[in-house]
């Protein structure tokens, strides 16, 4: 586990001790007989705040000299929220001897707020369950806090339970953002008038807003599904006003079908293509140098020579049945097999020499010998590749004769063992 994350996960503990010591200090205030035995929970949090403030130090000096990215912009860095940490920290109802106080030290709430906001910002895979479980959190803590504020109010039932006493609160709480209530909880006195009224105006910013998200994420489309979307509407004009055999509509059909469902309308030609040169680097030899690393001709080459290659990968998607090439074609490529299944045949595809899947390459001789190729190669599934092209390739070795000269050894080593072994 890289730093990062360790930050990250120190930051979720500071975000549900905060909620803990959110709920804890109302209660206290209020019914401290009825909270005594979660004092010792009270100051673990209590330290859990101290040691934030060396943690949070560390992990900026961390991203300020650029190592690991830990938190960026310093969003919720120690020198921004340092006079929050030691507000947060210090026990000031024990220094003054005033209880009320304490609710000081829930300003932490505000950095819990913008560690939020900058996960969000960062964790795009996860937005829409993030956001959906940071809105549970704040919505959890307010109707706490308005079920604590009704407790003052009317006070306690003794013939009742804090337990049974404090549902009844958070049912009046609940009801009343939802609704206007069932009226079998009602105010009594003006102070309880005016509180009702208040949780009322709350209930309805509360409402519309549970509304507006909820209407947004049902009408908010998936990227993907769009793009499919249009792509058969597209299939439909042609077919409409020029014709296409049925075979064809059903192949190209299926091919949008595997862009939808299987690469989520994924192509990433077009990703990198609208990126800058850098980012389009990095994201290349990101999703490149893996593949590359793998293959037995390079091992021995320099980082800098694979960096090189896997700049100029090109991706090929085949359908099912699609001929890669045939047999006696010129050999101008080799490929690399992400997913998928492929399978070498003769000319006349009656004998099977060889089955290609994910991880495996073929066709690298034609990047070293002048020969037609040997076999026909189809796709029997749907098929992602890298391409590595010849012209391409014999480019890079000019400028690393040393790891070439390496390279070609080892594929004339593999070509004479792979022609001894047919002859046998």
């Amino acid at each position: 586990m890289n730093k990062a994350s360790i930050f990250a996960a120190w930051n979720v503990l500071v975000m549900l001790a905060t909620a803990g010591l959110a709920v804890y200090i109302p209660l206290d205030i209020i019914v401290p007989e009825a909270v005594n035995q979660f004092s010792l929970l009270y100051w673990a949090i209590n330290l859990i705040f101290f040691a934030d403030i060396p943690i949070c130090y560390w992990a900026t000096n961390e991203d300020s000299a650029g190592n690991d990215g830990i938190n960026s912009n310093a969003l919720i860095g120690h020198r921004r929220w340092l006079l929050t940490d030691i507000v947060a920290a210090v026990p000031i109802e024990v220094l003054t001897g005033n209880p009320y106080l304490r609710l000081l030290r829930l300003v932490k709430l505000l950095k819990i707020r913008n560690f939020m906001r900058f996960y969000l910002k960062r964790e795009v895979k996860y937005n829409y369950p993030l956001t959906i479980l940071f809105f549970i959190y704040w919505v959890a803590l307010c109707s706490h806090w308005l079920s604590a504020g009704w407790l003052a109010m009317i006070g306690l039932q003794s013939e009742l339970s804090f337990a049974s006493n404090y549902i009844r609160s958070l049912y009046w709480v609940v009801t009343t953002l939802t609704s206007v209530g069932y009226g079998d909880i009602v105010p009594t006195t003006d102070g309880e008038y005016l509180y009702s009224m208040f949780v009322q105006i709350i209930g309805i910013g509360v409402l519309g807003y549970i509304v507006g998200n909820v209407a947004g994420f049902l009408t908010r489309k998936d990227p993907a599904t769009v793009k499919y979307g249009e792509n058969m509407d597209r299939l439909s004009a042609l077919v409409r006003y020029r014709g296409l055999p049925k075979e064809l509509q059903d192949k190209i059909n299926f091919y949008y079908t595997y862009q939808w469902k299987k690469r989520s309308g994924y192509d990433e030609a077009k990703f990198l293509k609208g990126l800058p040169d850098n980012l389009s680097r990095e994201v290349s030899l990101h999703l490149k140098n893996e593949v590359l690393e793998k293959i037995f001709l390079f091992q021995d080459a320099s980082q800098e020579f694979i960096d090189e290659i896997a700049l100029h990968l090109s991706p090929v998607v085949l359908t099912p049945n699609d001929v890669l090439f045939r047999e006696g074609d010129d050999g101008d490529a080799m490929y690399f097999v992400l997913s998928g299944e492929l399978v070498a045949v003769d000319k006349h595809q009656e004998k099977e020499f060889a089955t290609f899947s994910d991880g495996d390459f073929f066709g690298e001789m034609a990047l070293f010998k002048k020969e037609p190729r040997s076999a026909t190669m189809i796709s029997k599934t749907y098929s992602d590749l890298y391409k590595l092209d010849k012209k391409i390739f014999d480019r890079i070795m000019e400028h690393y004769p040393r790891v070439a000269k390496k390279i070609v050894a080892k594929a004339m080593a593999r070509d004479k063992e792979h022609r001894n072994t047919a002859q046998r």
